[in-house]
């Protein structure tokens, strides 16, 4: 009987809408603030085929035929469809009771889990909740700053494991746009602050240039340091 009601109410709430995309006065501005940066995604399909690059803005057939090689992805994609069903009604209901994303934050205990925050569904929750949230009630009510900073203070995260962090969300196709764009408002901070490319290697622990390993397609750090050396570049282009 439970399972009948979830189904019911959840066909009498409907799903959430997309991101708005607004960007708030708290957030870093700067003189290139239009930029919107499409970084290349790796992808695996299911018959086991060598990893390929693929741009951000793949088609949905894409979409269909792929699976992201990361772990959030991977422990998404083993869930029961029922499952995920229940968790959507759990966000929802998160909602109606008026919980903000950072009480939702501190119920899953997502501060306990460091830097094994991309292995735990909890965080595939916590960021679809916030996606729900931003829809229902636009997204100046908790800004790609305040993802960014509740990362940093309470999840008490690196600037590289954020970095790392966007790049496995953003495979999942309902949070890409979420975690594309609070990636690029921390590519924005890096400016602000006045990082290189050569600092962000180092960050990173990657090299700047030279040769790279011949895994590159499994190594999003290699991804990340270039996207941000189109960002950096666009700011301060070569004379």
């Amino acid at each position: 009987m439970y399972w009948i009601v979830l189904v019911v109410l959840l066909a009498l709430t409907g799903g959430a809408g997309a991101v708005d995309e607004i960007m708030t006065k708290e957030q870093v501005k700067l003189p290139h603030d239009d930029i919107v940066l499409k970084t290349a995604r790796h992808l695996r399909s299911y018959g086991g085929s060598p990893g390929r690059d693929i741009n951000t803005n793949f088609s949905t057939e894409d979409d269909e035929r792929a699976i992201e090689f990361t772990k959030l992805a991977k422990l998404d994609d083993a869930l029961w469809r029922i499952r995920k069903l229940d968790m959507k009604l759990t966000r929802q209901m998160w909602i109606h009771n008026n919980n903000s994303p950072e009480e939702v934050f501190n119920r899953l205990r997502l501060s306990k889990l460091g830097i094994d925050i991309d292995e735990s569904r909890k965080t595939i929750q916590w960021f679809r909740f916030v996606n729900d949230y931003r829809a229902a009630r636009g997204s100046e009510e908790f800004s790609d700053y305040l993802i960014y900073e509740i990362l940093k203070r309470k999840g008490m995260l690196s600037e590289a494991k954020i970095a790392d962090l966007f790049q496995a969300l953003a495979h999942l196709p309902d949070l890409k746009n979420l975690a594309e764009m609070v990636q690029n408002f921390q590519y924005r901070v890096w400016i602000a602050e006045r990082k290189t490319p050569a600092d962000v290697a180092r960050m990173l622990m990657v090299r700047i240039s030279g040769p790279r390993p011949i895994d590159i397609p499994a190594d999003p750090r290699y991804t990340i340091l270039d996207a941000y050396k189109k960002v950096y570049s666009s700011v301060h282009p070569t004379p």
